[in-house]
């Protein structure tokens, strides 16, 4: 089975900027929003009252009020809801930031918000005063020199409170990604800290170099330790061993591939690392719990369905009084 060319343009959603601060802000009460990605931009969405699910790559997730969850470059993912709710969504165009942040397409964050209002902790609750500062600024027509400014102490925000995480698996080895706080002094028994170099920079490694024959040795080898040291490490530092993590970004890589292009499943489990198709089979039901086949059909299903993208403005009024709050709180 193959993606037309309407199918695959849709699944890279391009987004419309009206301000030349290349940010979009909208106030939304989704419905749906079918599988979809975006190659050159970071989304954001901030849940004001009501619900939604998302579904990242492998993970899914309820949202629920005061949650922020950020899809970065290239993540597939797609929002439902069957209740009331409001969303205020944020669009930063990553080619025009890359000017001010050299290493944007290198950077990734992640957003772990807990339930409930009484936990919040002050870095969660000075990114929605930053969010719904912008919305403020984009609602009210402020110039695109304060869009952009303001945007770029956004991003400045996200990298130094929330790009460093590890990852951790449920009963189905569904991958589930955490983010290290600015209060987590050691969350592992390997005594992972934020910032930590060494694994940042050996998950950068694999995820250069998934494509090839990678293994541990090599790692071990460029960092100066055993093989034994390393996967120790790795395993407490991650949450997860080094082929799974392996696995997990090959499979990414696959999933991205079935849904955005018309090669053959055989093809792609070459781009991704895989030695066949059968290898990638094992592998991506392991993360996606069905086969790459059974994948690729849902998402064309899933972005030819008549609904297709579903929301509508939200409740100005209702919404009004939960930014003003978040502008409050911090």
């Amino acid at each position: 089975m193959i993606f037309d060319r309407e199918t695959t343009m849709q699944y890279n959603e391009i987004i419309g900027y009206k301000s030349p601060a290349r940010v979009r802000v909208k106030l939304e009460h989704i419905i749906s929003h079918p599988f979809h990605l975006h190659s050159d931009a970071i989304e954001i969405l901030c849940v004001l009252y009501g619900s939604v699910k998302v579904w990242d790559s492998a993970a899914i997730y309820q949202l629920q009020p005061g949650a922020v969850h950020i899809f970065n470059r290239n993540d597939a993912h797609k929002i439902a809801s069957s209740g009331e709710n409001a969303i205020l969504t944020i669009h930063i165009d990553s080619n025009h930031y890359r000017s001010f942040f050299a290493e944007i397409d290198d950077m990734y964050f992640i957003s772990d918000t807990p339930d409930g209002q009484e936990s919040v902790a002050p870095e969660m609750r000075h990114l929605r005063f930053l969010l719904a500062r912008l919305e403020r600024e984009y609602e009210e027509h402020s110039s695109a020199f304060t869009l952009e400014e303001h945007t770029r102490q956004l991003i400045d925000y996200l990298s130094e409170q929330f790009s460093d995480y590890i990852y951790g698996t449920d009963g189905k080895r569904t991958p589930n990604i955490v983010r290290l706080q600015a209060t987590d002094q050691e969350m592992t028994p390997g005594g992972l800290r934020r910032n930590d170099e060494r694994i940042y920079r050996i998950a950068d490694f694999v995820e250069d170099h998934f494509r090839e024959k990678l293994q541990l040795r090599q790692l071990a080898a460029r960092e100066g330790v055993t093989e034994a040291h390393l996967s120790r490490y790795i395993h407490h530092a991650l949450g997860m061993t080094f082929s799974q993590f392996l696995s997990l970004i090959r499979c990414e890589e696959a999933s991205r591939l079935l849904a955005s292009t018309d090669q053959t499943v055989d093809q792609i489990a070459g781009s991704s690392g895989f030695s066949d198709r059968k290898e990638l089979a094992k592998h991506f039901r392991r993360w996606y719990q069905r086969t790459p086949a059974q994948y690729r059909r849902e998402i064309q299903r899933d972005l030819r369905m008549a609904a297709g993208i579903r929301s509508t403005p939200a409740d100005r009024e209702e919404t009004a009084a939960i930014l003003e709050r978040y502008l409050d709180e911090y």
